[in-house]
């Protein structure tokens, strides 16, 4: 038996070394889990998964916000980019 989809769900792409990149690591991580406990017994049609872009030397994203990133019908699922700035503010937990 296949294990269900979760509703909603993160991950993150990074870029590389850079001065914010375990804020950003941390934060994104600590919501991570929140989500996953959150929405263990949540069954949804769709399946939404948030991938954040973090900039750091070798690459990043190539603009800050949200965009839709690709939708599969044959999946019902939504992947989301978020693009993070180069520096996390010091609420950086308010910003993902």
């Amino acid at each position: 038996m296949d294990e269900p989809i979760p509703a909603l769900s993160m991950g993150s792409i990074e870029g590389g070394t850079s001065p914010s990149m375990a804020r950003w690591r941390d934060t994104i991580t600590n919501l991570t889990i929140q989500v996953a406990t959150a929405g263990q017994h949540i069954e949804s049609p769709l399946s939404v998964n948030v991938i954040y872009q973090v900039p750091g030397k070798i690459v990043g994203p190539d603009f800050e916000g949200v965009r839709t990133g690709h939708y599969s019908k044959k999946d019902s699922s939504l992947i989301v980019q978020a693009g993070l700035p180069v520096d996390a503010p010091d609420d950086a937990d308010g910003h993902v």
